[in-house]
């Protein structure tokens, strides 16, 4: 059994960048967080790649510790209902439920107070130094009937440039599956 992908990124100005966070139940994203920094923590983005619970289930049931660090945004790409009622008549992966936990996304948000934001192909967002240009969401997929919640995966490039002008590029797909 996986734990679910989950990745928390340091960026430059100290604050983290939590991309998924997979299954809820271990405290694995807290305890991270809690060794990289002791002091006061920022998280300034929580990103989330697709409604599957080991992507998602870390924010959904453990979100009440993280009001304890300075929380600034979650990033989310929904699925339109329009889209999730289509899809799921035609295929059996699609599981209501999980769907309706996505979308609780919205009112964690407003719970803990911090902003929500649907990213969009082309956008480019900036962290500090820290650069994520937003390359694959739902959006790129539809109107066609996507087939699976991996299809919805955010897709992003982070780069990071230092002070000597040198770039780290990383590219993190969630579970996208190259339809």
């Amino acid at each position: 059994h996986s734990d679910g992908e989950g990745y928390v990124i340091r960026i430059p100005d100290g604050r983290f960048i939590i991309f998924d966070g997979g299954y809820s139940g271990r405290d694995r994203v807290y305890k991270t967080l809690r060794r990289l920094e002791e002091g006061n923590i920022t998280i300034a983005a929580w990103i989330i790649s697709h409604p599957h619970t080991d992507h998602f289930g870390t924010l959904m049931n453990e979100y009440k510790q993280f009001t304890k660090f300075n929380f600034e945004r979650i990033m989310v790409n929904f699925w339109p209902e329009a889209a999730f009622e289509t899809a799921k008549s035609t295929t059996a992966s699609f599981a209501e439920g999980q769907y309706k936990n996505y979308n609780k996304t919205v009112s964690v948000a407003k719970e803990i107070g911090v902003d929500y934001v649907v990213p969009h192909v082309g956008q480019v967002w900036w962290f500090g130094d820290t650069a994520f240009e937003i390359l694959y969401t739902l959006d790129s997929y539809l109107p066609k009937v996507a087939t699976g919640f991996n299809t919805s995966s955010i897709v992003f490039r982070s780069t990071t440039t230092n002070a000597s002008g040198k770039s780290t590029t990383a590219i993190i797909t969630g579970d996208a599956t190259g339809h």
